[in-house]
């Protein structure tokens, strides 16, 4: 972890790393769920920085909540959407 408390994972999904995020998920000791310090996880990241590929791999990961607020309340949804990431609006919609 950093010092914001991200993790790797964290940094490949919000930069949109797609081969990064992969080889991470691929690792069962790679926990894509843990938040940082701002409550905020992997799949927050990477909706609202608008990675559609590397969103569409999380959600396909078992356990990963699509609805997780983070510390402010937002949800991953929301985050996208206040960037205006219609495919990963999409994305998250559907997950839902």
């Amino acid at each position: 972890r950093d010092e914001n408390g991200r993790t790797l994972l964290s940094l490949a999904a919000g930069n949109g790393h797609i081969a990064t995020v992969s080889q991470l998920l691929a690792n069962p000791h790679v926990d894509p769920e843990l938040s940082d310090n701002r409550g905020r996880t992997p799949l927050s990241w990477s909706a609202e920085s608008g990675h559609t590929e590397v969103t569409k791999m999380l959600l396909s990961k078992d356990g990963v909540v699509g609805e997780r607020r983070d510390n402010q309340g937002q949800t991953p949804l929301t985050l996208a959407a206040h960037n205006r990431h219609d495919a990963v609006i999409q994305l998250l919609l559907a997950k839902d």
